[in-house]
């Protein structure tokens, strides 16, 4: 009949890997956030900040996953 399996779960490993995913979704959230951010500023933010419009422009298009 039916047996329980005698694989079990790693507890460290999948411990571990929880941590790296949520670790990789915050670091997404938080780009998504400054990228949007970033595409607000005006010149004179811009200047402050030390970033030129186009540099801006470009870094604010760039998808959430890419560094």
């Amino acid at each position: 009949m039916g047996s329980i399996s005698s694989r079990t779960c790693d507890a460290p490993s999948a411990t571990s890997l929880l941590i790296r995913v949520t670790d990789h979704l915050l670091t997404w959230l938080e780009r998504a956030h400054g990228r949007r951010m970033l595409a607000t500023l005006d010149e004179r933010m811009l200047a402050d900040i030390g970033v030129d419009h186009a540099t801006a422009r470009m870094e604010s298009r760039k998808p959430f996953w890419k560094g």
